[in-house]
């Protein structure tokens, strides 16, 4: 192989690529290209297109042959490193309420630079350039393991709570994160006034805004009948005690607290109805999938069939280690195409995991093979090319 890193060529590279096959996942080239040129200087691309046309003029050496199919790096658009600390110490498959009961029983503050430095290689071997990380406690120590890694990313600093029960919800972004962005957590774990602000936030700085939207059963139960097994565990801890249930879905809900535009990216949406869909289609909405994280806890199968035939953006996170075996984005592919009636080709799957994120996340430089984009490429491994062909 040409380059040892999943991720190539290396920063600041300039040369020429040959690569066997190019899924650029662009409109301006064609969904694939064989026998593809990608002209690099200096770390960005120059150029990119078929060989014989890009061949016709001066190329600039080194020439290096990439044998396979080609795509640009991947975005990791919903992942929780700070619980990297974590894995395999969480009840699995016994749903949400289980699987948060269990989770705060550990101690979430133990994390260390090496459990760290480990959860972000994995993301980097498995062709991640950039990741959009939700945190709530220590996001400092998450930089730092990912500038040490050579990745790009954004620190969506969740807010949780109500503010009778959780005085510090409104606390200001920490000073040392120079990539934080407010996110909010859930409609039922923050309260709606908090929720609409870091909402505006972002809209006024032109940022992505992050939301766990319709993610387990006891979501849509407690936000329509204000009861079930979520109001009890929430009730110690969280829900204040004239907590006012709104009536609504979450994703009705989340429309009208004005939560859902472009700029919005609503993680796991598995429980929704056809009008949810619909508000979701009208909304402009990015929905992020994390199926072997449902998978995990137990909160049920997204209606992966019919989001994929609706105008809805689609991405894909792997979520965090106290919800998944691992951080290979890869693997959240490979997992949707097997429970896929009719898989995805590579047309439709690596936009998800490269151009639809980039987008929703105001990614300029990154997402796609063109002219004017940061030349960070990486391959499509055999297995996921194994569900494509049965497409």
């Amino acid at each position: 192989m040409p380059f040892s890193d999943a991720v190539f060529p290396p920063p600041d590279w300039s040369g020429t690529l040959r690569a066997e096959h190019l899924w650029p996942a662009s409109p301006k080239l064609p969904i694939c290209l064989d026998d593809a040129a990608v002209v690099c200087r200096q770390g960005t691309i120059v150029s990119a297109g078929s060989w014989p046309r890009i061949c016709s003029a001066t190329l600039p050496e080194p020439i290096v042959n990439v044998p396979g199919h080609v795509c640009p790096a991947l975005i990791n658009a919903h992942s929780h490193l700070e619980l990297s600390h974590l894995r395999g110490l969480v009840a699995r498959g016994q749903g949400f309420e289980v699987w948060v009961s269990s989770l705060v029983e550990l101690n979430l503050m133990n994390q260390d630079s090496g459990t760290l430095d480990q959860a972000v290689a994995e993301m980097r071997d498995s062709g991640v350039v950039h990741v959009a990380d939700t945190c709530s406690r220590q996001p400092e120590p998450v930089a730092e393991a990912l500038t040490r890694a050579g990745l790009s990313f954004h620190l969506l600093m969740e807010r949780i709570g109500f503010k009778d029960r959780c005085p510090d919800v409104e606390t200001p972004l920490p000073t040392t994160a120079a990539h934080a962005i407010p996110s909010g957590h859930a409609l039922y774990s923050t309260a709606p006034t908090i929720l609409s602000a870091a909402k505006a936030e972002t809209r006024a700085r032109n940022q992505p805004f992050s939301i766990h939207l319709a993610e387990h059963p006891g979501e849509t139960e407690l936000l329509l009948s204000g009861s079930g097994p979520l109001r009890q565990l929430l009730a110690k801890r969280i829900l204040p005690s004239g907590y006012a249930h709104p009536g609504h879905s979450p994703v009705d809900h989340a429309q009208r607290l004005g939560l859902l535009d472009a700029k919005t990216l609503a993680v796991h949406c598995v429980h929704l109805n056809d009008r949810d869909i619909a508000l979701l289609v009208d909304s402009g909405a990015t929905v992020c999938l994390c199926p072997r994280s449902n998978a995990y806890i137990g909160v049920g199968q997204a209606r992966w069939t019919d989001l994929l035939q609706t105008e809805i953006p689609l991405c894909m996170g792997t979520d965090s280690l106290a919800s998944n075996d691992d951080l290979r984005l890869w693997s959240e592919a490979v997992f949707l195409q097997s429970h896929l009636e009719n898989p995805l080709g590579l047309e439709r799957l690596v936009p998800m995991l490269t151009a639809v994120p980039a987008r929703v996340l105001g990614l300029e430089n990154l997402g796609q093979v063109v002219s004017g984009k940061n030349a960070a490429l990486t391959r499509v491994p055999d297995d996921v090319l194994e569900t494509c062909q049965s497409s």
